[in-house]
């Protein structure tokens, strides 16, 4: 009777997964690049445009009377704000990092994507909510002067 090879192979636990942390360190960078860019104009660049638009005393849009709110806020609580950034690019990196580690890749590039998606959207309204009624501001002292 022919022999059985005995099974005597161990359970090895499974190859280790690529480096989760050099795309974690990437994608907090790049999260906090923008962050800094939108707490920066919240900070620096909306006081300008706040007293452009009180010198003229024009009528705002809603959006750009909450985004001059939201500046104001920010100043107001500035201490806190970068403390809040902190704490949003920590957990951004630990759910990231996690996801990674446990095979989620597709849910960690979409979770990427979410959060750069979300963040260039606030600098973009952020951008329009300001610029937009400017250049309506201009076009009207424009024709005042022209006509």
């Amino acid at each position: 009777m022919p022999e059985q090879p005995s099974d005597n192979t161990e359970e090895f636990p499974p190859p280790p997964t690529p480096s989760s942390l050099a795309p974690t360190i990437t994608v907090v960078f790049v999260h906090g690049v923008i962050l800094a860019a939108f707490v920066g104009s919240l900070l620096f660049v909306l006081p300008k445009f706040r007293d452009i638009f009180a010198s003229v005393g024009a009528e705002l849009p809603a959006r750009t009377a909450f985004v001059l709110k939201l500046g104001g806020w920010t100043q107001r609580f500035g201490l806190l704000v970068p403390l809040l950034v902190a704490g949003f690019l920590v957990l951004d990196g630990l759910v990231y990092y996690h996801l990674r580690q446990h095979g989620a890749t597709g849910w960690a590039r979409a979770w990427w994507l979410f959060w750069l998606l979300l963040e260039g959207a606030a600098v973009v309204g952020l951008v329009l909510s300001v610029f937009l009624p400017l250049v309506t501001l201009m076009t009207q002292v424009g024709a005042r002067a022209g006509g």
